[in-house]
């Protein structure tokens, strides 16, 4: 209960800064609009386009299955929608994580100093943030998908459980957002439109990010999918004892490698639509 009421206090914490310091809403206030709009265009896409990924990703997590037979399972018993099973969820965590990825963009362009700081700043702030708004969401498309069953928490904290595991992951994800701006800004071609500049900037780093982030996102899902509520520790040991640790890792780096940098270049596309 502490680890949850610490957490609370981090984050208000960092929203009284942030308003005092980081923000001027009359003369943000637009940019933040926009960029929340092409951010929730983006994240409606991926998760469409992705999802069955996603749901086979995660059953794999929980099972130990292949791919395949994940699939035919899903497909035999629900059709073809088995498999975006959990998928409205999903899709409606993508409009307070807009406003994330908004913030994300914002602080980096308002805190002064290194580009190192700034990255580290922003994407400290974007990930604390992301884990609070996004776990519940996050908790009850991986019940369903694991139980096939609605997510019924004994009480309003069982909504943060696993939150420590996905601030970890949405750091590291956080890290692939800084490397898509850095070669999307530096090292794509001078003639390329922004969108195409994100799309092609955000592979290398999605694929990246995930290498590191796919063991904490498997204990992660199943601590949440665990009925008996059993913690990090004992699930990384079975983990460990199960040589399970890469597990759905290679799915998640085909799907999120082209993924991180769609997200960014449709944000960037309704951002120059709503710019003309």
């Amino acid at each position: 209960m502490s680890k949850i009421y610490l957490w609370f206090v981090l984050v208000l914490s960092l929203l009284a800064s942030l308003s005092i310091k980081a923000f001027d809403w009359q003369e943000e206030g637009s940019h933040f609009t926009k960029i929340a709009i092409g951010a929730g265009a983006g994240m409606a896409v991926d998760r469409t386009l992705f999802y069955p990924v996603d749901f086979t990703v995660t059953q794999k997590q929980f099972q130990r299955r292949s791919a395949d037979s994940i699939i035919r399972n899903a497909v035999a018993k629900e059709g073809l929608l088995g498999l975006f099973r959990g998928y409205k969820v999903q899709l409606l965590s993508a409009v307070p994580i807009s406003g994330v990825f908004a913030l994300n963009d914002i602080m980096y362009q308002r805190t002064s100093g290194s580009s190192l700081h700034k990255e580290a700043f922003a994407g400290v702030t974007s990930a604390l943030l992301f884990s609070i708004v996004y776990n519940p969401f996050d908790i009850r498309r991986t019940w369903q998908v694991t139980h096939r069953t609605d997510y019924r928490p004994s009480g309003w904290m069982g909504n943060f459980r696993g939150i420590t595991l996905q601030f970890g992951r949405s750091f590291i994800y956080s890290l692939g957002i800084s490397g898509t701006r850095a070669l999307s800004q530096g090292y794509m071609p001078d003639n390329a439109s922004p969108t195409v500049k994100y799309i092609m900037g955000g592979f290398l780093p999605g694929c990246f990010a995930q290498v590191f982030m796919s063991p904490v996102d498997l204990i992660k899902t199943r601590v949440m999918a665990d009925p008996k509520e059993r913690g990090i520790l004992f699930h990384l040991r079975n983990v460990i004892k199960e040589k399970a640790i890469c597990d759905g890792m290679l799915l998640r780096v085909v799907r999120h490698g082209p993924a991180t940098g769609l997200i960014m270049g449709v944000m960037k596309w309704v951002e120059s639509i709503i710019d003309n």
